[in-house]
């Protein structure tokens, strides 16, 4: 074989070689970047892969201050167009107005309490909760007897409203006094935070078990007893840890003191809740996506 077929023949294997290499460094590229291990959607995610206040050293974390620990995976993503709600990271100031009371009012936490928290007719100690958006009927979540903490966090407390007895347009209130929440209003707070059906006026309207009416309905408002209450007890809440989870939505899981005519008595059992904050119709509101709580009062 001459210098110039010897020279051919070299340059013919280094090609192949080279061609060689190439296929097998991209199939391992290919495997590496299409073949990884599939997250969980249940893991949370670590305030290390989203920008919030914790990486500037305030902390997402319980109403006492404490930064709370999360298991690391991706930040969520947001979702394509019509996919649905987007689920946002929490300001510290959302944080705090969903967990903590202040001096002027309580927290949404409270608010969901006095609203969610039901009391066992057959052991007055056992308090539960199971708010499933799946099952749950708006009537049953968006007043504590006249009042509707949800509607007024979302929308602001409607003015009472009082007349005379022969001005009384309904004439069958208790001393003539009502609270009106705008229907469509009630509407907007049952399908975008409590992720509900529309409410059933009949319900709120209709003679209850003791004979009496709560509630009269009139162009669009629902017009409920302004009769006046208080409580001497109830249940102060506190979150004791506060995870965000892969879908962008937060648990906080919750402890509770009972406090009794002015003593204060311990709580056995948790709650858990699941919320995220939207923006819907501009407007940047905690959308609850349930809420469970099995608790016995020492």
């Amino acid at each position: 074989m001459d210098k110039k077929a010897k020279t051919a023949v070299i340059v013919l294997l280094v090609l192949a070689i080279l061609s060689l290499a190439g296929a097998v460094t991209a199939v391992i590229v290919t495997k590496n970047r299409g073949e990884g291990k599939e997250k969980d959607p249940s893991q949370t995610v670590s305030s290390a892969d989203t920008p919030s206040e914790t990486q500037a050293g305030t902390g997402v974390g319980s109403p006492s201050g404490e930064t709370q620990s999360t298991e690391p995976t991706e930040a969520p993503s947001e979702a394509p167009s019509g996919a649905g709600p987007v689920n946002l990271e929490a300001t510290q100031a959302e944080l705090d107005e969903l967990l903590k009371s202040t001096e002027t009012k309580g927290s949404l936490l409270d608010g969901l309490n006095m609203t969610m928290l039901w009391y066992d007719m057959e052991d007055e100690k056992h308090v539960y909760c199971g708010f499933d958006p799946a099952t749950a009927a708006p009537e049953d979540y968006l007043f504590c007897m006249t009042h509707s903490y949800v509607y007024a966090y979302c929308f602001g407390e409607p003015q009472t409203v009082s007349y005379s007895e022969s001005e009384d347009p309904f004439s069958n209130g208790f001393e003539h006094s009502y609270i009106p929440y705008d229907v469509e209003k009630l509407n907007w707070v049952s399908k975008n935070m409590l992720n509900l059906g529309p409410v059933d006026i009949d319900t709120y309207t209709a003679v209850q078990e003791d004979g009496k009416r709560y509630a009269e309905y009139k162009d669009g408002v629902l017009y409920m007893y302004g009769f006046p209450y208080g409580f001497e007890s109830g249940f102060g809440a506190e979150a004791e840890n506060t995870q965000r989870l892969a879908d962008g939505s937060y648990r906080f899981t919750v402890g509770y003191t009972y406090y009794d005519y002015g003593e204060e008595r311990d709580v056995n059992g948790k709650g858990t809740l699941i919320a995220a904050i939207r923006e819907i119709d501009s407007k940047r509101i905690w959308s609850i996506l349930s809420y469970t709580a099995d608790l016995f009062i020492q």
